[in-house]
């Protein structure tokens, strides 16, 4: 079996993570963020700290999810609450980024 990532950055919000009430190390994010769905950021560009991401596409979830991880707990039925969660971005521009930095979404172009 062959697992791979569909993007170079996953990215989560908390309020997602509250709202499906999973431990975000369940879905290996590169980035927790502050913020509402961030399904609605798809095709956004976002700067967290110096570095400037596109938001390209939604994550669909796999089986990997569900099952015991280190000192969690198999969680068969979170599939089910969360069958596509998170998003994948590309760096437009590579830059720091700390623990606390600021997420900011940028307008949408015309």
């Amino acid at each position: 079996m062959q697992h791979r990532d569909d993007g170079p950055l996953h990215i989560v919000t908390r309020a997602s993570l509250a709202r499906v009430r999973a431990d975000e190390r369940r879905f290996r994010p590169n980035l927790v963020v502050s913020g509402a769905d961030e399904q609605e950021w798809i095709g956004v560009v976002l700067t967290v700290g110096e570095a400037k991401l596109k938001v390209t596409h939604a994550t669909d979830r796999c089986r990997m999810v569900t099952l015991a991880q280190r000192d969690l707990p198999p969680e068969p039925e979170l599939l089910r609450r969360a069958p596509v969660f998170g998003v994948y971005a590309e760096v437009l521009t590579p830059g720091r980024v700390e623990l606390g930095a600021a997420c900011t979404l940028l307008p949408r172009e015309a």
